[in-house]
């Protein structure tokens, strides 16, 4: 809607409330204050000025419409008025003039203002139909500058808003960010306007800072580049000397080396001649051994047969028992369950005796009372008679004829005289007759409800007893039933598990087997290797501190590693693991005492090994330490490390050759493939050897396929024996048994559901029988209250009558002496009358109980008939019951002589199978004592073998040591007579020592090697000077002096390594020193540039954050945050208080930051009474409109306006709220001291504009089709 000509608005008092229905126009009264203030166009709702004018629609604006307004005083006054020379008509006939008119038109806003010396001050805004605006003081034309000054010397702040909340704005304030919050605060406290200087000088700080840094930068790097020329020269001497330290050491570490071979060689030489004389003496024994084998297998053979036929038979005779079981148990299951039934049959029968006596003593009783009824009512009739009698005999007083036709002639004349008492008596005796005759009949039918009453209830506690035996019998069937279907529930998952135990075992073994089929294991296995392993085995049955050989304790990570693991591992695969020293040194004495042959053990209590080298983890692409490509227990460790040591494992031989020989490595590396790279840079091995390495780990795996196997077996011999003794029949038993069951619990629930049905139907009865009682009690006494009415109204008449009828008949009572009529009457007339009443009464209690008897009669007789059914039920299942039980005693006959046979098959069982042990350990110990002597001279020829090995081994290192100096230059200690290897040349032809392929594949390093008569002389004519080691070195051949040696050649490797100095580098000293002095100049100039952008940015910045008046400083920002925060606080708590919560919520403003607060944002967290700490966004529409006007009335309080305009702020507040809001702005509107703020609000709810002091309404006016306004002050109803 819109507002035509002249309106004036007003007096708006300092809590005025703007009501109206939607679309009348408040809206456009907002846009009309917000426009006389001074607010923006894109602020309002509108893009220009002049679309707030209003244009009429000339085709339905015809009719002459009369400007009209309203005037009004207050504080403050709005007028919207059109410059139109105060009056326009419109004509049908002159509609060009109207648009010229309304061209012409002008559109203004007027505000009156009162000031605190209540000087009137108008502001008033104009706007042309071109979008001109025209701004006046007091009718005096000003700029929007000089308006706006004026306005804020008011306090009345465009920018900021500080006035007025539009519709929205209160949920947009809601959910603003912690930026926005500080942009407001700064729009309010003023320092926004010192921004774009404050960016502008920040931006030269941190150039001019940047620029500093930079230069700094430069100058430290070049006193870096100094300090490094001056270490590069240093570090050149220092290299020099550490470089003869390491040719050094070098030597005195082969000369160690070639020491300790000699030495070993000489050791080995002696030992093999002392060996050769243990061979001779093995192969006597063997032949008397091997007739002692084949009569102990012959023997084991014929007891092994006769054990087998007892099992077979034992499996029958088990048989026999399993499936008598069955019948047993279902003939006991039998028994019991007629044993059941005849105990119902029992309590069935009882029941039925007992109800028979009762309804005996029933019938015997109402037979008695209707005796007695007869008995009365003989001495009635006697007494009756009697009475009669002494009545003729005693009567004095006689009567005549004459004196009869006088009673009746006064008599008729009583009639005549008292007609109309008569008839009104004759009527009520109808009606007291006809109630008498009622009475009768409600009191028959309440005897027969009663006595209904009385049989139900009989009934009921019958059925209620017969109730709760079927509950106790159904609750026993049910516990049965469920202890049955428990029992066949487990029976049937024990099943279950067997069978799915079997399947998984059969398809294991199935597997398993097939795998040792395609491997042929048994074929491949070494008989050598069989007599290992089982010496092995009694070591761990008699030592448990043996845990099996090297190989068995581990196994490679992956497949592709087996042939390098198995090179790796070398003569150390068969090494048997102990925990200590001293069960190693009693393996090795049983070894002796067996003649088991030879074997090696590691203790892991002493074993010496060489600690790990770090950096050969990831030394380079394709290589690994050995000991990682192993899968081994922890406490294995130091036993893998003792076999590894920091061997590497490669890829190719491609990477080896990196690492020892352009990486210059002294470690072993062993490819995948089987080839070897020795330290001494000897290459041995190859694709031949690693595949008989590999094959050791297949038949590891064959080997314990082999024991899963037999393990497999066992277990399925131990399912199928558990299977046929698992419940198999006991599980067919119980599916026939649990179905009789629920069909006998069925029928008991049947019954019972019959019963409570018939329970039910006899408490409905009850209950209706009940409320019938009550009704029949209610018409009995309604009843017996209109017969006592009527004969109160008969005697009221009688009397009446008495009265006439004592005048008529007193000439003829004084005449024969009555002393009135009705002792006349008396003595004649009311006797027969009684008599009468007291027949009838006999006869109606006789006819009574009569008929109660007959009934009671029929109900004995039902009772006699059930009893016989029961009790010919009962004989018969005894019958039944005695029967089963002989069935019972035979089959537990027949059960008991077969487990007598089999108790005797089982204990000649058990004898043969300890003669079958007897003869397999003697067979077994011959064998074993044969294999021993073979495997004795096997082991020692061996031993042999493997001592010469080993001087060849050492040969040919002691070669490669030799090859590595002359190729390397190192220029060992010679003695005066000894040839250089220098001179000689070691460019030998390997010839390879015969041995057997078993023997190879324990050999490790480079391959056993032969030298010719003439190589032999060669190194006989190199003499070593050995002066140069220590007495310990000599003594010592400990991998721990290798690992010092190596380590201090590394250590020194290492520094020259790092150290790589630069042999130019004193020609850089000059060029730096120049470079450092331009550095030093220009870092002087940045750095006073620098000082100058931070003292004038620091200067602006305490200016954005303080501003300078003439009496005193405060900070802008920070005043404004610290008044708002502590105003909100208190705000809230009165927006949010109640009677149940008195202390109300609490909201805080918290900064981001502490520093330069306006850079970053400010927080706003409200939590309302008794709810926890939630972020704004979380909380309800009308907790965020709560605490946003919290904010609002803490931001206008700040620089408050002198009022404060709000749109529809409680829209979106349930009544509670709104009226708290209200009351808040109606406090605040009331003078305080010396504060005092107008509150102009736009509300649609009664419970908020009923509490303001006055109202102005917008609606529509039809006849203008416009805006209309009505005011009304409140003050002068009072505060209700």
């Amino acid at each position: 809607m819109y507002y035509k000509g002249v309106v004036e608005i007003g007096p708006f008092l300092n809590f005025t409330s703007i009501i109206g229905p939607n679309g009348s126009g408040k809206s456009n009264l907002m846009d009309a204050i917000s426009f006389v203030l001074g607010i923006k166009s894109k602020d309002l709702r509108s893009n220009q000025l002049k679309e707030l004018i209003y244009t009429p629609n000339i085709q339905k604006d015809k009719s002459k419409r009369q400007d009209k307004s309203k005037n009004g005083k207050g504080t403050k006054k709005q007028k919207m008025e059109v410059d139109n020379d105060d009056e326009m008509s419109v004509d049908s006939e002159n509609e060009e003039n109207i648009l010229v008119s309304y061209k012409k038109l002008r559109t203004s806003v007027t505000a009156v203002y009162h000031d605190e010396n209540d000087d009137e001050v108008k502001f008033s805004r104009y706007i042309s139909t071109n979008g001109g605006s025209e701004y006046r003081i007091n009718d005096k034309t000003v700029s929007f500058f000089a308006y706006n000054e004026r306005l804020e010397l008011e306090n009345i702040l465009v920018k900021a808003k500080n006035f007025l909340v539009f519709q929205g704005d209160v949920e947009a304030i809601a959910s603003q960010s912690p930026k926005d919050l500080t942009r407001l605060i700064e729009q309010i406290s003023g320092s926004l306007d010192l921004k774009p200087k404050y960016d502008e000088l920040k931006a030269d700080q941190e150039r001019a800072t940047t620029s500093s840094i930079s230069n700094f930068n430069k100058k430290r790097g070049i006193n870096a580049e100094m300090k490094q020329v001056k270490e590069q020269k240093e570090e050149m001497e220092k290299f020099k000397k550490l470089s003869k330290q390491k040719d050094k050491l070098i030597v005195a570490h082969n000369l160690w080396k070639l020491y300790h071979i000699d030495k070993t060689c000489e050791k080995l030489s002696a030992e093999i001649e002392a060996e050769n004389e243990d061979i001779i003496l093995l192969n006597k024994k063997e032949k008397e051994l091997e007739q002692k084998c084949k009569a102990a297998r012959k023997e084991h053979a014929v007891v092994f047969k006769e054990v087998l036929n007892l099992e077979k038979e034992l499996k029958n005779r088990e048989k026999e028992s399993q499936d008598l079981k069955p019948k047993l148990l279902q003939f006991h299951e039998k028994s019991r369950h007629v044993k059941k039934k005849i105990n119902v049959s029992k309590s069935n029968l009882k029941e039925a005796e007992n109800e028979v006596e009762k309804l005996s003593v029933s019938v015997q009783q109402f037979e008695k009372d209707l005796k007695v009824v007869d008995r009365k009512f003989e001495v009635f009739e006697d007494s009756c008679l009697k009475k009669k009698k002494e009545m003729e005999e005693n009567e004095e007083i006689v009567v005549d004829e004459a004196g009869l036709k006088q009673y009746e002639a006064l008599k008729n004349q009583l009639t005549t005289t008292c007609v109309s008492q008569n008839e009104k008596i004759q009527s009520i005796s109808r009606q007291l007759l006809m109630q008498s005759e009622s009475k009768l009949r409600l009191q028959e039918a309440l005897s027969a409800v009663e006595s209904k009453v009385k049989s139900l209830n009989e009934e009921k506690r019958g059925l209620q007893a017969r109730r709760t035996a079927l509950q106790e019998r159904a609750s026993n069937l049910e516990a049965e039933l469920n202890e049955q279907k428990t029992e066949l529930e487990k029976l049937e998952k024990e099943r279950r598990k067997i069978l799915q135990k079997e399947t998984e075992v059969s398809e294991k073994l199935q597997e398993t087997s097939e795998k040792l089929m395609n491997a042929r294991s048994d074929r491949n296995e070494s008989e050598r290797q069989k007599n290992f392993q089982q010496c092995l085995d009694s070591l761990k049955r008699l030592f448990p501190g043996v845990h099996g050989r090297l190989f068995d304790l581990c196994q490679p990570i992956q497949k592709k590693f087996e042939t390098s693991c198995s090179v790796v591992l070398g003569k150390n695969m068969d090494s048997i693991v102990v925990d200590s020293f001293k069960i190693g040194q009693q393996c090795l004495e049983y070894f002796k005492e067996q003649r088991a042959g030879f074997a090696t053990f590691i203790p892991l209590d002493t074993i010496v090994t060489k600690p790990i080298q770090e950096k050969y983890r990831n030394f380079c692409k394709g290589a690994r330490l050995a000991v990682d490509c192993i899968q081994y227990e922890t406490v294995y460790e130091k036993a893998m490390l003792y076999a590894c040591s920091n061997t590497l494992i490669v890829d190719t031989s491609e990477v080896a050759k990196y690492i020892n020989y352009q990486k210059n490595q002294e470690v072993k590396c062993v490819c995948l493939d089987g080839t070897i790279f020795h330290k001494a840079g000897l290459i041995t091995g190859g694709q031949s050897t690693g595949s008989g390495a590999a094959r050791r780990w297949e038949e590891k795996e064959l080997g314990l396929l082999k024991k899963a196997r037999e393990n497999l077996l066992t277990e399925l011999r131990e399912i199928e024996k558990i299977r046929r003794s698992s419940g198999t029949s006991t599980i067919d038993l119980l599916h026939e048994k649990i179905p009789r069951i629920q069909t006998d619990l069925d029928g008991f629930k049947s019954d019972m559901a019959k019963t409570d049905d018939r329970l039910k139907s006899i408490a409905m009865e009850l209950k209706h029988l009940d409320k019938e009682v009550v009704a029949q009690n209610s018409n009995l006494e309604k009843t017996v209250l209109a017969i006592e009415y009527k004969q109160n109204e008969i005697d009221t008449l009688k009397e009446e009558i008495k009265t006439i009828e004592d005048e008529i008949y007193f000439p003829f009572c004084k005449k024969y002496n009555f002393e009135n009529v009705r002792e006349f009457e008396q003595r004649h007339i009311q006797i027969d009358t009684e008599e009468k009443v007291i027949r009838s009464n006999f006869n109606t209690q006789k006819a009574k109980l009569q008929s109660l008897l007959t009934f009671e009669k029929e109900q004995l007789k039902e009772a006699e008939n059930r009893r016989k059914s029961l009790e010919s039920q009962y004989k018969k299942e005894e019958i039944k019951f005695n029967d089963i039980e002989s069935l019972i005693k035979e089959q537990e006959e027949k059960l008991e002589v077969i487990l007598n046979g089999l108790k005797s098959i089982e204990s000649e069982l058990a004898k043969k199978k300890e003669l079958l042990m007897e003869k397999s350990e003697c067979s077994n110990e011959a064998k074993k004592t044969l294999k021993n002597f073979s495997k004795e001279m096997e082991n020692k020829n061996k031993l042999l073998s493997t001592k010469e090995v080993q001087i060849d081994r050492l040969v040919g290192e002691k070669l490669d040591i030799f090859k590595k100096c002359q190729l390397e230059e190192i220029k060992l200690n010679y003695l005066p007579e000894s040839l250089n290897l220098q001179d000689v040349s070691l460019d030998f032809e390997v010839v390879y020592a015969s041995q057997n392929p078993d023997d190879m594949e324990e050999t490790e390093g480079p391959s056993s090697q032969v030298l010719s008569k003439n190589q032999q002389k060669i190194f006989e004519q190199i003499l070593l000077d050995f002066s140069i080691l220590t007495i310990q070195e000599k003594e010592n051949d400990g991998d721990e002096i290798d690992v010092d040696f190596c380590d201090s050649i590394k250590k020194l490797e290492n520094e020259l390594e790092v150290l790589a100095p630069n042999m130019k580098v004193a020609d850089k000293l000059g060029d730096v020193e120049s470079k450092l002095k331009e550095s030093a100049e220009e870092f002087d100039r940045t750095r006073k540039y620098a000082k100058n952008a931070k003292e004038n940015f620091n200067k602006i910045k305490q200016e954005r954050l303080r501003h300078e008046l003439k009496e005193f400083l405060y900070n802008l920002f920070y005043d404004a945050f610290k008044h708002i925060s502590e105003k909100i606080e208190e705000i809230y708590i009165d927006l949010t208080k109640s009677k149940t919560f008195p202390l109300g919520g609490s909201a805080t403003l918290t900064l981001e930051d502490g520093d330069e607060p306006y850079l970053d944002g400010v927080k706003f967290h409200a939590m309302p009474p008794m709810k926890r700490f939630r972020d704004m966004d979380q909380l309800s529409g009308g907790e965020k409109t709560v605490a946003a006007l919290a904010l609002l009335f803490a931001i206008h309080s700040y620089r408050p306006a002198p009022f404060f305009i709000l749109d529809e702020v409680d829209a979106a507040l349930d009544n509670t709220n709104v009226s708290k809001v209200a009351q808040y702005i109606q406090k605040k509107a009331k003078v305080d001291g010396n504060e005092k703020c107008q509150f102009i609000v736009i509300s649609l709810k009664s419970s908020f504009y009923e509490k303001a002091e006055g109202l102005v309404g917008i609606c529509r006016d039809r006849e203008l089709n416009g805006s209309k306004v009505l005011t009304l002050n409140l003050q002068q109803y009072g505060n209700g």
